[in-house]
């Protein structure tokens, strides 16, 4: 039976508190797992005492059955499999990710730059991303050419980035069978940049999908996802302010006529 990582109380797999005191399983269970992660970490790495502190509960992450002792190595092999059989679930969905990502931004990529090239060129981009520019014209074909473009290279980014964290969720789960230390598979950091370029030239969906995020199950995305949201809303409440200008400027009178002499 797996144990409450708060206070080692029996419970089920389709429980979501404890009988016992009342925890949260579920999010006791991403606290334990965070923990026995850094402790992989740094056994892997050899830094720090992380490889060799216990975690507060001995049962944390439900890992040690009733009256069972298991040392910290056992804890961290257990973790480590587990950690295989959610990557190996993981992986596939990574690869297909990545051919969308790839094969749409590829697309857009073109898109941007036939716009652009419709707009005048590279050398209007600049001009055209003035606020009074924009104010006066936001849907200008340098424009809209300009962030589709970007739309492209913020999914070529993150295409490129899902393909390295499923290789590196492959070595991962190899490591594992051939009882080495695995390596942590994790968002790579082109998906990070592709992610929060998405979030400039493309707010509302960046907004999405960081709320998928914010909101999701996988607590390594929750912070990734709080950062896409705010920046979102703050290039949405930018161009909605620049927006707003340029409506109130409309709504000004126009200057009497001068009357000649």
């Amino acid at each position: 039976m797996p144990l409450c990582p708060e206070c080692g109380h029996e419970v089920t797999a389709t429980d979501t508190h404890c009988m016992g005191c009342g925890a949260d399983l579920i999010a006791a269970k991403e606290r334990a797992r965070r923990t026995l992660r850094e402790q992989s970490h740094a056994a892997r790495t050899g830094g720090g005492s992380g490889a060799t502190r216990p975690p507060a509960n001995p049962a944390a992450a439900g890992t040690v059955g009733v009256g069972e002792k298991s040392s910290d190595e056992t804890r961290l092999r257990q973790f480590d499999k587990q950690e295989a059989g959610r990557l190996a679930q993981e992986r596939t969905t990574a690869w297909v990710t990545a051919a969308i990502a790839l094969v749409a931004g590829a697309f857009l990529l073109v898109i941007g730059l036939g716009r652009i090239k419709l707009g005048g060129g590279f050398g209007e981009i600049l001009p055209a991303f003035k606020p009074a520019t924009l104010r006066h014209d936001l849907f200008a074909p340098i424009v809209v050419g300009t962030a589709i473009l970007g739309m492209g290279v913020s999914g070529l980014l993150a295409g490129i980035g899902q393909v390295r964290l499923a290789m590196a969720a492959g070595r991962a789960i190899e490591d594992v069978k051939n009882r080495r230390k695995p390596e942590i598979a994790q968002v790579s950091t082109f998906t990070l940049l592709g992610l929060f370029l998405l979030c400039i030239f493309c707010p509302p969906l960046g907004l999405v999908i960081g709320l998928l995020m914010r909101f999701g199950r996988n607590p390594d995305l929750r912070s990734l996802g709080g950062n896409m949201v705010t920046t979102s809303v703050v290039i949405i409440a930018l161009v909605g302010l620049n927006t707003l200008w340029q409506v109130f400027e409309n709504m000004k009178p126009a200057p009497a006529p001068k009357v000649p002499k």
